[in-house]
C-alpha cells in the first residue's frame, strides 16, 4: 500500500481513494502518519489487500507503455489547430 504525505487535491490521491490502495496524510501530521502505520501494522490481510490493489493500479495506469502513450495523445492533441 501507500501512504501518501500529500495534500488533499492531487492526482495520487484521487487515485489512492478510486483504487483503495492507500492512505493520504497531511504533510506536516506526523502524528497521522504514526496512526496510519498502525493501522495497516493491525490489519495484515486488510494490508495486504491494498498491497495487491496498488500494484494492479501501477500496472495498469502507469507502466511505462501506458504514460508514453498518453504523452502520445497529448503531444498529438497539442498539435491540433484551435479552435475559436
Amino acid at each position: 500500500p501507500v501512504i501518501a504525505l500529500a495534500s488533499e487535491r492531487c492526482e495520487i490521491c484521487r487515485v489512492l481513494a478510486e483504487e483503495g490502495c492507500g492512505l493520504r496524510i497531511d504533510a506536516s501530521d506526523t502524528d497521522g502518519l504514526v496512526r496510519a502505520v498502525q493501522k495497516l501494522t493491525a490489519d495484515p490481510a486488510g494490508t495486504e489487500q491494498m498491497g495487491r490493489r496498488a500494484r494492479e493500479a501501477l500496472v495498469s495506469r502507469f507502466s511505462a507503455h501506458r504514460v508514453a502513450l498518453a504523452y502520445r495523445d497529448a503531444i498529438r492533441q497539442s498539435a491540433l489547430p484551435r479552435r475559436r
